[in-house]
């Protein structure tokens, strides 16, 4: 699971978890917090990759084991054509996309309210 942000001080940062089963049960964990240099497709890609080398994630384990990719529906992490998760389906031919829930119902959420208050308004 990846998402970007960008704090107040205008920096720009990737925040990874990875789930796993461990013991039987599945567990997530914090991978890390990477500062990005560019927020485009090609430039998280590129420094995920370098982040997944440095933390142990060799080709083999990527090609094998990665079965799933979970961010927010921006085109730059899952758009079909250039997006992260388009990239990466080369290192990892098994895995899935997903639009994060959480993510779902928020902009659900926001929406619904955004509706309301123009109808009071």
């Amino acid at each position: 699971m990846i998402d970007e942000s960008t704090s107040v001080a205008n920096v720009q940062s990737l925040i990874l978890y990875v789930r796993v089963t461990f013991n039987g049960k599945i567990c997530t964990y914090f991978l890390g917090l990477m500062p990005l240099s560019k927020a485009t497709a090609a430039a998280i890609h590129e420094e995920l990759n370098n982040f997944l080398t440095t933390v142990g994630f060799t080709e083999a384990v990527l090609h094998a084991q990665v079965v799933g990719f979970c961010s927010d529906g921006a085109s730059c992490m899952i758009g079909q054509f250039g997006g992260v998760s388009t990239l990466l389906k080369d290192k990892c031919p098994l895995f899935k996309t997903f639009h994060c829930m959480a993510n779902r119902l928020e902009l659900a959420v926001k929406t619904a309210v955004d509706t309301v208050m123009l109808r009071l308004c």
